[in-house]
């Protein structure tokens, strides 16, 4: 079994989700064998607390992690333990240092069975990556062998021009004029770079940051196009990595024995005037940071391939998928996912479930990256767990909690099938704030700030990520 679980990717620029797609053939193809889950939701819009969701099948309340990063508890039962019990050999292909073994977020995983793999993450799991290309052998040796294999890593994240060469974008705008218009390599070396340079005052301070640089609104407007242009380069490399992927399984003669899971830790939000933070994911609870893709194919087509309209949670991804494997989670687990699978095989109808959202928790080293950023402050200006925002997903219905600014929290209600930015609020009913009060009522009644982190160990991992400067 794969679940492949990569990291800040917008479902939008995908065939599955929008059929005017072009850039992504390996993903329509993946999509036409599979399930896709119409209305799936991440926990939240940042990686530590979203993996330690996909993982453990739970969400912060019994998972723990507020805070990016924060070390996994020994006390949850993981899918890799889950698996591991039933007779699986877990392998975990980990690119991302939000979600490590250093962390503890591959228990039940060997040792030697951790494979870094960020460096090499434009052949994970195909034929040139040897960790992946051994175990195939092995597998095709020992017919007997069941392995569970997890994959994370990036090539989504920002900042979005460092993720391909100036000749990769050429390339790019050359195979998709229609989509590059009059955009060139020359504004993707200016104005590419001047992003980079200032990529977080523009994400968290954006009108204060534009107007010091003096960037006139054409530049902003050029700027915008441009990191969507490049947004849509990299999403297209990360769908000839799933390919390849795919080709391997194929290559080794294990596909029709392989159940395939393409899913993402948490979405991402683009340029939009009219939202508060803009290049990123993690603190405005934006629709796109929330919704993210989740295609099941199952082993030996024991699904038929279709839609899935009902609203699913990254916390569900763990128990269908033990479920549709015969992984048994016994009673009283840390799991607190819906398994999915009866209604998957039309046993039972979709389950009215609430996709519950929430931001994570500011610590001192946000806050003095932030000290400078006078829009971030504003809606966050300390670190208590009182100032986290909330969202459910109904369906097409969405609800959030957010800061006005003032240091008072209003509800408010958006109609994603008309408004799929959720940039026209209206009136939530009673019902509906006080189950969003009641959510985030829950989350600070079991907040804990137990980081386990060593802040100077993972200085490093933070930069490269792009979360300091």
């Amino acid at each position: 079994m794969v679940l492949f679980a990569t990291c800040s990717l917008n479902r939008d620029f995908l065939a599955p989700y929008d059929a005017t797609v072009t850039t992504t053939p390996h993903l329509a193809e993946l999509a036409a064998e599979s399930i896709v889950f119409e209305q799936h939701v991440t926990e939240a819009g940042v990686s530590g607390i979203a993996y330690a969701s996909l993982f453990t099948g739970s969400q912060a309340d019994t998972h723990g992690i507020y805070h990016h990063p924060s070390r996994l508890g020994a006390e949850l039962l993981t899918i890799f333990e889950a698996f591991g019990a039933a007779g699986y050999e877990p392998h975990y292909f980990n690119g991302h240092k939000m979600a490590s073994a250093e962390l503890d977020y591959a228990q039940g995983v060997a040792p030697e069975h951790v494979y870094p793999s960020q460096q090499t993450k434009r052949r994970i799991l195909s034929s040139e990556d040897d960790d992946f290309a051994r175990l195939l052998a092995r597998m095709q040796q020992e017919p007997e062998l069941s392995a569970l294999v997890v994959a994370n890593f990036t090539v989504t994240h920002a900042a979005y021009t460092a993720q391909l060469e100036p000749a990769e974008f050429g390339d790019f705008v050359a195979r998709h004029p229609e989509l590059a218009g009059d955009l060139t390599v020359a504004d993707f070396r200016r104005l590419g770079q001047l992003y980079e340079d200032n990529r977080l005052p523009l994400q968290w301070d954006y009108p204060n940051t534009v107007a010091r640089l003096g960037l006139s609104q054409a530049d902003q407007q050029r700027m915008a196009r441009l990191l969507e242009l490049v947004y849509r380069a990299d999403v297209e490399i990360l769908d000839r990595i799933v390919g390849g992927a795919r080709a391997a399984i194929r290559a080794a003669g294990l596909d029709d024995d392989t159940l395939f899971a393409f899913t993402a830790d948490h979405g991402e939000y683009l340029f939009h005037e009219e939202r508060l933070f803009q290049w990123g994911h993690g603190l405005q609870l934006a629709p796109e940071e929330l919704a993210v893709p989740f295609l099941l194919r199952p082993a030996h087509a024991a699904l038929a391939p279709g839609r899935y309209a009902g609203t699913t949670r990254a916390m569900d991804v763990f128990p269908t998928l033990a479920a549709l494997c015969g992984v048994p989670l016994a009673p009283g687990s840390t799991v607190r996912g819906t398994d999915l699978a009866p209604a998957l095989r039309g046993q039972s109808p979709p389950p009215a479930l609430d996709g519950l959202a929430h931001t994570k928790v500011l610590d001192q080293r946000l806050m003095d990256e932030f000290a400078d950023l006078a829009l971030v402050r504003r809606y966050y200006p300390g670190m208590s767990p009182e100032l986290m925002w909330t969202s459910i997903r109904r369906g097409t219905r969405y609800l959030r909690l957010a800061n006005s600014g003032d240091g008072t929290f209003a509800a408010s209600a958006y109609e994603l099938a008309t408004d799929p930015l959720a940039l026209r609020p209206l009136a939530p009913t009673p019902e509906e704030r006080v189950a969003l009060e009641r959510y985030k009522e829950r989350l600070v009644a079991n907040y804990r700030d137990e980081r386990g982190v060593d802040e100077a160990e993972i200085e490093a991992d933070l930069k490269d990520l792009g979360y300091v400067r």
